[in-house]
């Protein structure tokens, strides 16, 4: 295999970064240390705009090119939301962009149009390059809910969900989902240089509780040259490392928060309650 077709097979990253967001904060109302005067209540939740002007993800990894070369390249991409379109119309400004980039590959922007009270995606201003045939959202739509051992659609492939299964993110303990491709399809298509995975080459890893935020992917592409196998393989791994408003899954509605009697100055911490949808 030549560099050009190696650099043409390993281009930017078909996320579907577009696809239709969820999150949903939830506020939670604190105070000060206990004193003689303090009684305990229970903590009381009450529901905040699933998503809101401010929010801001972040999520870092690396390719790793292996075959007739072996290089590696740095992968980042951040979603800002920070401006209202309308009553149910938020804007997020995605960017993604390389470093190490020994390709020069060039970094993107765009922006993406979400409902303010479903998640779903409205409108953008990104053109996906038709040649990436498979993509995979980084924040899940709010109605979308899974099952352990549930086969799922994502963007047009099944999946096989496990879990929840505990994880650490972000310093926080969190319930996760699982996601593993469950059959070979096709991933990029140059002409002759092809790029398929094989059933268990992608997984995907979502929080199951407030936040629905893509945690972590993994995923092997396998390169084909008219229709024969080759040596050469690209693999990105990612995680969620930064998120504005992801808070942990376990606060729970019998918490015990100490109040003083009599004193109604609080401050407030967000947190997120979220969901997820079946093929």
């Amino acid at each position: 295999m030549n560099l050009k077709r190696l650099v043409l097979a390993i281009g930017p990253l078909s996320l579907l970064l577009l696809a239709a967001n969820a999150s949903g904060p939830w506020s939670i109302s604190r105070v000060g240390a206990a004193s003689a005067n303090t009684v305990f209540l229970p903590l009381i939740s009450r529901p905040a705009p699933p998503l809101a002007v401010g929010y801001q993800f972040r999520w870092d990894g690396n390719g790793y090119i292996r075959g007739s070369l072996a290089y590696n390249v740095g992968v980042h991409t951040t979603a800002n939301f920070d401006t209202m379109a309308d009553g149910d119309t938020i804007r997020a400004r995605w960017s993604l962009w390389y470093d190490p980039n020994p390709w020069a590959f060039p970094s993107e922007t765009w922006d993406s149009y979400y409902s303010l009270s479903t998640g779903y995606l409205k409108s953008t201003t990104s053109v996906v390059d038709p040649a990436w045939k498979w993509g995979f959202p980084l924040i899940l739509p709010f109605d979308w809910r899974w099952q352990n051992g549930q086969t799922v659609s994502i963007d047009g492939q099944a999946f096989v969900v496990s879990g929840p299964f505990p994880n650490y993110v972000l310093g926080q303990a969190i319930q996760c989902w699982k996601l593993t491709n469950r059959d070979k399809f096709l991933y990029g298509d140059w002409g002759d240089t092809k790029q398929y995975v094989n059933p268990g080459d992608v997984i995907l890893e979502y929080d199951a509780g407030p936040s629905r935020l893509n945690t972590r992917s993994d995923i092997l592409r396998r390169e084909y040259y008219k229709g024969n196998l080759t040596q050469d393989t690209v693999q990105y791994i990612e995680q969620l490392t930064a998120a504005s408003s992801f808070s942990a899954a376990s606060v729970t509605a019998l918490s015990r928060l100490p109040i003083e009697v009599g004193d109604a100055a609080t401050k407030t911490e967000r947190g997120q309650m979220g969901s997820a949808a079946a093929w």
